[in-house]
């Protein structure tokens, strides 16, 4: 498990106007929840409570941003997720200073009820229980990849949800960073095709 000095290295390695940002919400996270531990995870770091992700934060060249693992389950009773659980930007948008990120009161209610919701047993629903037309969060790291490619993001965007779902798991379930940047790669290949992740198996494509 990557060290408190990893986090260290991540912050201080990250542009100038975001290291207040993810150091505020790294000490929101251990005020909430002093045993949560920290982790790695698609290059991103996450806080881990119980074995379970409780909530990641990812720095970027023009923003940062912040997710809470179950935030399709929580209230939102603030009303301070500025994007859905489709927009994957993160749950506060593209944050850029501190005031777009929520209060330290309010933020710390946040993380424990994320941390009740772990308590409780929730989980992330896989595809098979969720219904067909659920939107799932997609990753910054594929935003990212799919914005190198206009063609790709066009198809992209022109696909079904559950077709959108199976890409967006499918680079989510990757167990290791070089898994998943492979599939990034092959995602992108596919949909400059106009391909859909589960093309080999349809009849079409035959």
């Amino acid at each position: 498990m990557p060290t408190k000095k990893d986090f260290d290295s991540y912050i201080a390695n990250a542009a100038p106007f975001a290291r207040p940002l993810l150091k505020y919400f790294r000490s929101c996270v251990h005020e909430a929840c002093p045993e949560v531990e920290e982790s790695f995870k698609w290059s991103m770091p996450h806080f881990n409570y119980k074995d379970n992700i409780l909530c990641h934060m990812a720095a970027f060249k023009n923003h940062t941003s912040y997710s809470f693992w179950l935030a399709g389950k929580m209230k939102d009773s603030d009303g301070v997720f500025v994007t859905t659980v489709k927009s994957g930007m993160g749950h506060f948008g593209k944050v850029t200073s501190l005031d777009q990120i929520p209060d330290k009161q309010i933020l710390i209610k946040y993380i424990k009820e994320a941390m009740a919701l772990i308590d409780a047993g929730e989980k992330l629903e896989t595809a098979g229980k969720k219904k067909p037309e659920k939107h799932y969060v997609v990753p910054e790291i594929m935003i990212e990849a799919l914005e190198q490619n206009t063609r790709a993001m066009a198809n992209y965007m022109a696909m079904s949800i559950s077709k959108k779902n199976d890409y967006i798991e499918w680079v989510v379930e990757a167990k290791t960073e070089t898994t998943q940047k492979r599939r990034l790669q092959q995602m992108i290949e596919w949909l400059e095709e106009g391909k859909p992740r589960n093309w080999k198996y349809l009849k079409e494509y035959q």
